[in-house]
Parts: structure tokens; sequence; C-alpha cells
């Protein structure tokens, strides 16, 4: 080149590096093209026109590039690399190897890449190959933990378990007091089941500190394996009062255990270690919360309601938490704590529409019915266009204004409801009955309730809500027929027995009605005329 080429080519190669540091990697390739055309073949150039395809994911647009660079300089470590990921990843292994080998042979100091090139041997599973060059990279560079490791995984690959502990065993040799060779060792030994072996390495682990708790641990789980219970517990005990021990792995050791909580001879340790867990960390609101999780998984659900709310005094930004609590309250009937725990977790979560849903649910028992209705509409935004959670939403919706006797509102609700979703067991269920037990437009409640049954056939609720819009559209022989199926599940509640005696008194069959009301009235119904249904031997309806 001369000096005008020269300049025109520093020009061109300064800019394309400026705006390869920035990432811009379109306007750089722009610039080394230009350069690379007062230069045709300059490697350096070649090269970093190869590095850009393959920084943008496109390593067989950068393979000629890199080749070319390596055609026009072999003496760059960097040009070879790049070839050699290039092959890899366009899935030339066999140019990849040839490459790394190369490599290791022209560029000094470059033994390093041994491994690469073993890496490569191993995905082409020529295994004796991968471990010939791993024994020749330990013998250039020594004993290390990255050859030890690699071996050990190479040599388990092989089916050469007792060979892949004598490489990490001859590791801890030369690092007696370093822990973490020691637990990937007794790990190794574990995996394996030579519990022996894994003990030996614990007693190293102790003796270098005897209140390792890890170690600690490890042993317990050791004798757990071998079936001795009793001292596993003893160990654990003290782990998890230990305060070197952090924090997750004392609630690993929970988890573990948590399974059994259903054990009479498990539980009262399981519970024990969740104290003591406090006890060690009394400001951690994931200790209290951990002993929720223990009560909840125990049945008891009064404690473990008891501990999540301790958790959230300590620390309120924990959603998973915050649904426990609102689950429990729910399940529980806690409905005015339900109600102002939701309220609460929707000022931190208003992204969220199961908080809505609660509160929803809270208000509708309570007879909040305003309140109610404005929760459940101001669920479906946070639906994430979510179209079945939508339909649930509106048909909640629906329950808020028919119990509000706003009954054109319930029933436009229960339509956007079955516009999304048509199948909807709740919303078909409510909407029949409900157009049912106010005989109106009960043609639609027909074609819904019948729809209801045939998805669900043996379901003694829909069986009755069938059979009472036939009751009130005066079919009362069909009537008949699906409620005693209702009947015959053995699922019926009062409800469905008191409807069943209102059909047969219509039927003429004036006894049998009096004992299906009785025992509708030994169920607990609490229905207007039972007791005058009974008293006077005769159908009262609204």
């Amino acid at each position: 080149m001369d000096y005008k080429e020269r300049r025109e080519f520093e020009n061109y190669f300064g800019e394309g590096n400026k705006y390869f540091i920035l990432q811009d990697y379109d306007t750089a390739l722009t610039l080394y093209e230009a350069a690379l055309e007062v230069d045709k073949n300059n490697p350096t150039v070649l090269y970093k026109i190869g590095e850009i395809y393959l920084n943008l994911g496109k390593p067989f647009e950068a393979k000629p590039y890199a080749e070319a660079a390596l055609k026009y300089q072999k003496d760059n470590k960097y040009i070879y690399l790049l070839y050699a990921e290039v092959s890899t990843q366009t899935g030339d292994v066999k140019e990849a190897i040839e490459t790394y080998e190369k490599l290791i042979e022209n560029i000094p100091n470059s033994n390093v890449y041994l491994f690469n090139l073993s890496t490569l041997y191993q995905y082409k599973k020529d295994f004796d190959r991968a471990l010939k060059i791993l024994n020749e990279a330990e013998e250039k560079l020594g004993v290390s933990y990255e050859t030890a490791f690699r071996k050990k995984t190479l040599l388990l690959q092989m089916g050469k378990e007792e060979e892949a502990a004598k490489e990490l065993q001859k590791l801890v040799n030369i690092y007696p007091d370093n822990e973490k060779y020691i637990f990937e060792l007794s790990n190794l030994y574990v995996s394996l089941e030579k519990f022996d072996q894994a003990e030996k390495m614990v007693a190293l682990l102790l003796k270098n500190d005897p209140d390792n708790a890890k170690a600690q641990v490890m042993l317990a789980e050791l004798y757990r394996k071998r079936g001795e219970e009793d001292k596993c517990r003893q160990i654990l005990t003290e782990a998890v009062k230990n305060p070197n021990l952090d924090f997750q792995t004392k609630v690993n050791i929970i988890a573990e255990y948590i399974k059994e909580i259903n054990n009479p001879e498990a539980a009262p340790f399981i519970i024990s270690m969740g104290n003591d867990i406090i006890e060690t960390h009394p400001d951690e609101p994931k200790s209290h919360a951990l002993m929720g999780d223990i009560y909840f998984q125990a049945g008891d659900k009064k404690s473990a309601l008891t501990k999540y709310l301790t958790a959230i005094e300590k620390e309120e930004n924990d959603f998973e938490v915050w649904q426990n609590i609102l689950n429990l309250e729910y399940s529980l009937g806690y409905y005015e704590d339900l109600k102002v725990h939701s309220e609460e977790a929707m000022i931190l979560y208003p992204n969220q529409p199961s908080v809505y849903y609660y509160a929803g649910m809270a208000a509708l028992t309570l007879k909040e019915y305003n309140d109610a209705a404005l929760y459940f509409e101001q669920a479906i935004p946070y639906t994430n266009n979510d179209k079945d959670l939508q339909a649930v939403f509106y048909g909640l919706k629906g329950d808020a204004y028919h119990a509000r006797e706003e009954f054109e509102k319930a029933y436009q609700a229960y339509d956007n409801a079955l516009k999304i979703n048509p199948d909807l067991a709740h919303v078909l269920n409510n909407y029949s009955y409900f157009l049912a037990i106010r005989k109106y437009n009960l043609e639609k409640a027909h074609k819904m309730s019948s729809k209801l049954i045939e998805l669900f056939p043996g379901n003694a609720r829909y069986l009755d809500t069938h059979g009472w819009v036939l009751f009130n559209q005066e079919k009362y022989r069909e009537a008949k027929t699906f409620l005693k199926s209702a009947i015959d599940t053995n699922d019926a509640n009062a409800t469905i027995y008191e409807h069943y005696g209102d059909v047969l008194y219509k039927l003429g069959e004036k006894q049998k009605a009096v004992e299906q009301w009785q025992i509708a009235k030994s169920k607990g119904s609490t229905s207007e005329f039972i007791d005058k249904k009974i008293a006077e031997q005769r159908l009262y309806e609204n």
C-alpha cells in the first residue's frame, strides 16, 4: 500500500474499531468491509468481520472470514480460537479439532486449550482420546480442580467409577485442607452409595473444622441412608441451631422431612426443628413462613395462619405468604379478616387477580354485594388476557348482582361469561337455577341446565338444578327422574331432598313427599316453608 492507501485503511479500520466497541455492529461491519477493499488480505480485518458475524449469531457467515484470516496469519492465537469456535458452531467438529491441535502445536503457552480439545473428543464419544488429552493437560499444567473435575466427569461417563473417585482423591491428597475438594469427593461417594468412604471424607472435614455445619448435615444424611435415623436426627437438631449453617440449607432439611409430617412418629421432630430455626433466626420472616408451611402440611390450619401472619409482620413483601394467608382465611371461614387482608394485599399487589378474588368472595359472603361486584370487576383487567379466568370473574360478578336483585345486570354478566367459556359449570348452574326460581326465561334455563348435566352427568347439585328447571316448567315426571338421580348419588343435600318432596307432592304422592321434607329437615334445611310443609302436609311455594 502507498501512503494514501495506508491512511485510508487506518481511517476505516480505526473507525470500525470504535463502532465495534460501541456494539454498533452494522456500522462497524460497513467500515471493516471498506478497509478490506483497500487491503484485501488483511488478517486482522478478516478476523474482526468474522468476530462480528459470530457475535450476531451467524457462524456460517463468519466461517469464510475466519478461515481466510488463518490462511494469512498462522501465529495469532485469537484467529485460531475464532476459527475453532465457528467450526464448532457450524457442526464441523473435525475441523475444530484440527484447529485446536494446530493452535497447541504452533502457539507457545497454549496448553490450556487442551481442555477444549478434550471436550470436542468427548462430544464425539472418543472417550479414550479425550482422557489421554486430559492426562496430557495434567502433565503439562499440573494437578488442578479443573483437570480432576473434567477427568472425573469423563470417567463416570465411561463407567469407571473407581477411577473417577481416585482423581478427586488425588486432589484431596494434595490439598487436604480444601473443603470444596473434600465435599466434592464425599458427594461422589454418596452418589455411588459408597457410604463408608463418604464418611471418611466427612470425618476429615470435621477434623479440620469440628463446627463445620455443612459437614454435620452431610454426616446426618449418611446416617439416614444407612437407616440410623436416631443418629441422623440428633445431628440435624444441632445443625438447625447452628448460626453458621446458612438458612437455605436449613430450609432444605425441613423440605426433606416435611413430606413425613403426617407420620405421628416424625411429626414432633419436624415441628421441633421448625421451632429451633425460629429461635435461631427470630427476625428472619422466612423462618416463620417455614413454620407456617410445616403446620399447613400437618393439617393445623389455624397454627399455620398464625405463623404466616407473623411472617408478614416482619416482611410484608412476600406474595406467596400473602396467598397462603388469604387461602387459609377463606378455607377457615374467617371472612372479616379475609376482607381486611385481601384489601391490604391489593395495595401491595394491585396487578394480582387472586387478591381481588378473595376480597370479592369475602364481601359476597358478608353480604356486602356492592363491594363484591366492584372487586370482581376490578380483577378482570389484571387477568393477562386469560379468557377462562375472565369468564370466572364475570360469573362471580353475576352472582353479586343477583344477590343485590339487580337481575338484568346479573344476566348480562352471566352472558359475558358464557360468551367466553360456554361450558363454565358455575355459571351454567347459577344462571339456570336463578332463572328457574324466578320462573323467568325458562326455555333458556332448560337449555343451560341440559348442557350442564350433559357435561357433568353424575353431579348431584347439577342434577338438582336441571330437575328444578323442569319443576318450574311443570314437567313434574321428568323433574322427578332427575331429582331422584341426584339423591341416588349419595351426595344430596337438604335442598335436593326438599325439591324431591315438592315434585312428589305435585305428582300426588303426598306421604312420600312429607317423608322427603322430613329428611331435608334432618339434614339442616332452613328454607322458609319447610316446617309448614311438614306440619300441614302440603306444598307451599314462593
